[in-house]
């Protein structure tokens, strides 16, 4: 088994996907210390065959595959598909159209809300999953074969499910049940990254316009700086310290320095001058 990683290997598995009605996607990432998620592996499957394309492989383009994602004669199918949706959203700058996303299904299907991929595995397939690799630093090269195979299995056993759900949604009349969450999956402003929206992530019970315009302005500060330093929102700035911010809401640097929690004057400076 090899992870397809050339351009000219990649065209030769399209050329195999361009000849599918449905195909199974999903993808590996890391998503520890950077603001984007780092792609380390997508897998394929279709009827006849499964693949690993390797996105950090030098010399492969992923534009014959992005192709595949925007062809609306193949069905793409996820499950939980959201965030593998964003990877691919960052890698093409576009989403894949007609998409089926198998958890979305499932609990149209009585199989309960936010079912794991295991679980759903077990109730159409009838199969348990191996789990062994689950902890897997995907970004790490070369990948063992007991790695490569336990990637395939996320994807090998979905076209299976999505055969048995699609039965039993069109037999029970459920599918206008989710074709409202199967659009909004696809809805390209869940991908876009606006830091005038960032403010809308964070918890808080203040009714305060005062409150509410300084903390938009502190998100806005914190998720422009997490994006051009490529790091998590939290690492520049908890979510509970943008609340005491807003809160106090401070005129000065000594007003700064009296907020609970305030971190070194760097980053001080750098909200007096920035924000």
């Amino acid at each position: 088994m090899n992870l397809i990683d050339t351009t000219k290997e990649l065209e030769r598995v399209c050329d195999i996907l361009k000849q599918q009605k449905e195909i199974a996607i999903d993808s590996e990432f890391i998503r520890e210390k950077t603001y984007y998620p780092i792609p380390c592996l997508i897998q394929v499957a279709c009827k006849e065959d499964a693949f690993l394309l390797d996105p950090l492989a030098e010399k492969m383009d992923l534009s014959p595959f992005f192709s595949i994602l925007q062809d609306e004669k193949i069905l793409k199918i996820f499950h939980s598909g959201r965030q593998d949706i964003e990877i691919l959203y960052n890698l093409s700058g576009s989403v894949p159209v007609s998409v089926f996303d198998t958890q979305i299904a499932a609990e149209a299907c009585g199989l309960g809300e936010n079912v794991s991929y295991e679980n759903l595995v077990r109730a159409c397939c009838e199969l348990e999953l191996d789990k062994t690799c689950r902890l897997t630093n995907w970004q790490l090269r070369p990948l063992t074969e007991e790695q490569m195979q336990y990637a395939l299995g996320d994807v090998t056993h979905l076209l299976t499910c999505y055969a048995k759900l699609s039965d039993y949604l069109k037999e029970h009349q459920r599918e206008s049940w989710v074709a409202e969450e199967m659009a909004d999956l696809v809805d390209i402003t869940h991908y876009q990254i606006i830091p005038e929206n960032a403010w809308q992530r964070i918890r808080h019970n203040s009714h305060s316009l005062a409150f509410l315009n300084a903390l938009k302005a502190l998100a806005c500060w914190r998720e422009k700086r997490a994006i051009s330093q490529n790091t998590t929102r939290q690492n520049i700035m908890k979510d509970e310290m943008l609340i005491n911010i807003a809160t106090a809401f401070p005129k000065n640097m000594a007003e700064i320095k009296q907020v609970r929690g305030m971190r070194s004057d760097i980053v001080k400076s750098i909200l007096v001058k920035e924000v």
